[in-house]
């Protein structure tokens, strides 16, 4: 019998389980000093989906300020679950796990940017109550930029 998922933002405290994410997902997603200075700071939002000490799931994003409207906005960087605990429902609870606690925080709205042709994030996003920018006419432009010289 499989025991229930806990959904919950990370803390400092949690540091040991979010280096976790190295192993379960891809190397190099955390390291130590960078992920505790992160989870310390309340602007950076790290949740997870774990059951008992594995973690299934986790989505990280940025509380940013606005020059206008009475609210900040989430940005969620990334969110992924374990390949083979896909269509369990997992990314549908994280993001709205974030949703509520948006919500409670005063945090006025959340965006993402995925790839047009990224089917299943698509449908996730969709199904959770996203939409699709009318700028973007349903295509989307990432930028990367170094600065770097």
């Amino acid at each position: 019998m499989r025991m229930a998922c806990e959904f919950r933002r990370l803390t400092d405290k949690d540091a040991a389980m979010a280096m976790k994410l190295n192993t379960v997902f891809r190397e190099n997603i955390a390291e130590e000093k960078p992920l505790n200075e992160f989870l310390s700071d309340p602007n950076c939002w790290l949740f997870a989906a774990m059951e008992g000490q594995n973690i299934l799931g986790f989505a990280h994003g940025h509380r940013l300020r606005r020059l206008h409207g009475t609210g900040a906005m989430l940005y969620v960087h990334e969110l992924d679950v374990v390949q083979n605990e896909r269509h369990r429902g997992i990314g549908t609870r994280l993001m709205e796990e974030m949703k509520a606690a948006c919500r409670r925080d005063g945090i006025e709205k959340i965006f993402l940017t995925t790839y047009h042709c990224n089917d299943a994030a698509n449908g996730l996003y969709r199904k959770t109550g996203g939409e699709v920018s009318p700028e973007s006419h349903g295509e989307d432009t990432v930028y990367w930029f170094s600065t770097k010289e």
